[in-house]
């Protein structure tokens, strides 16, 4: 091995376990002084669990599953761009909890993100391709008016206000879904032409303990009151 550091190291093929299920395979040059890289890097199947600690930190949600993998290019060094990535990156096996309703929030079988190209100084992204598979998500519109969505990743510890017994309770009537492949249109009875709307989801919805529900995806629609 030589003491210069202007000179490249070949980093042959590293090999590393990650929490004893995933790996992590290196390979490239780095060159210590100035500090320049090129690397091939793979993930296969790290346990996503291992940022619980991190989620929630930032959000009222909980990590049960997730298995990342990957495969990128990365170039790091004085010549712009300073830093540059390009990869594929999949998660399979997500299942996250809303803390507050203690109920699946997001989840789906796997999720590929293909063709990403990122670049720092100057700064830029591409992505050529997002695939989901068995893609789930409860989108709930809360007691005042908000998305269950912005209260999860608003902090940890935030809670759902119930309305008092007291307090009406509006009845939400089934709103037909629109066929698959094509955007849901937006209606507006006559007799309530030009009174105040909210946004809402289109869909078969539910009042459940104050709050209105949703299973499934978002839909564009207005409901009108």
């Amino acid at each position: 091995m030589s003491l210069d550091l202007a000179k490249a190291v070949t980093v042959a093929a590293l090999d590393a376990r990650i929490n004893g299920a995933g790996s992590l395979n290196v390979s490239g040059d780095v060159t210590p002084q100035p500090l320049s890289a090129n690397l091939s890097l793979k993930l296969d199947g790290v346990d996503l669990k291992a940022v619980q600690p991190y989620i929630a930190q930032h959000t009222s949600m909980t990590l049960i599953s997730g298995r990342l993998s990957g495969d990128a290019k990365v170039r790091y060094g004085a010549k712009k761009p300073a830093l540059q990535f390009a990869g594929n990156i999949s998660v399979a096996d997500l299942h996250t909890v809303d803390n507050a309703l203690h109920d699946d929030f997001i989840n789906w079988d796997r999720l590929d993100v293909s063709g990403i190209a990122f670049q720092h100084d100057p700064d830029r992204l591409d992505i050529q391709q997002v695939t989901a598979q068995k893609l789930y998500a409860r989108v709930i519109i809360e007691p005042d008016a908000s998305l269950n969505v912005k209260r999860v990743l608003a902090g940890p510890g935030a809670t759902v206000v119930v309305p008092s017994r007291s307090a009406p309770v509006a009845a939400t009537a089934p709103v037909p879904v629109a066929p698959r492949g094509k955007a849901a249109s937006s209606k507006v009875d006559s007799k309530h032409r030009g009174n105040r709307a909210r946004p809402v989801l289109e869909g078969k919805f539910a009042r459940e303990g104050g709050y209105t529900r949703r299973r499934g995806c978002i839909f564009a629609g207005r409901h009108y009151r």
